[in-house]
């Protein structure tokens, strides 16, 4: 099923599929992952970066500039690659060794967190994945922290949870 997903595969196609195709199959995939055959396949490389590919931190990384995101702006399908690769993440320590580098591969998928942060409801995800993306010492620590992005973003939601 994950092969079949897969962006290099024949079926790319799926990335522009209507979410009535997305969200059953990502859901399923999410189900499958409450399995210990189904995590570690799902923490597989090739997994890890189709889930983080469906999860829309890309799209969500070019929203309009720099400018606050009102909505929680995840499509359905996109919400539950997330949930499902903040799954596999927890599950497997071996998944969280890779997926820094991974990140690493798209500067837009950073991006892509950090912009959640601030949004209420897609917030939590972002947090999740930063939490993750950080829980062990690595390169993309320095990054985070020199560029500013995430200090910003998290003063931001530290000012509107008082409003």
């Amino acid at each position: 099923l994950l092969s079949s997903l897969s962006p290099t595969s024949q079926h790319h196609l799926l990335l522009s599929s209507p979410t009535v195709v997305l969200f059953p199959t990502l859901s399923l995939l999410k189900a499958l992952g409450r399995s210990p055959a189904g995590s570690e396949e799902l923490s597989r490389e090739s997994a890890l970066r189709t889930l983080l590919i469906f999860g829309g931190l890309s799209r969500i990384a070019g929203l309009e500039g720099d400018a606050p995101i009102g909505q929680d702006p995840l499509l359905p399908h996109e919400s539950e690659g997330l949930r499902c690769l903040c799954n596999t993440l927890m599950l497997h320590p071996s998944a969280r060794d890779l997926f820094p580098v991974l990140v690493m591969e798209d500067k837009s998928w950073v991006a892509g967190i950090v912009r959640l942060l601030p949004v209420e409801g897609a917030g939590f995800l972002g947090g999740r994945l930063l939490f993750l993306l950080t829980s062990k010492p690595g390169d993309i620590i320095p990054e985070l922290a020199e560029k500013g992005d995430v200090v910003a973003a998290l003063v931001e939601v530290r000012i509107s949870s008082r409003l």
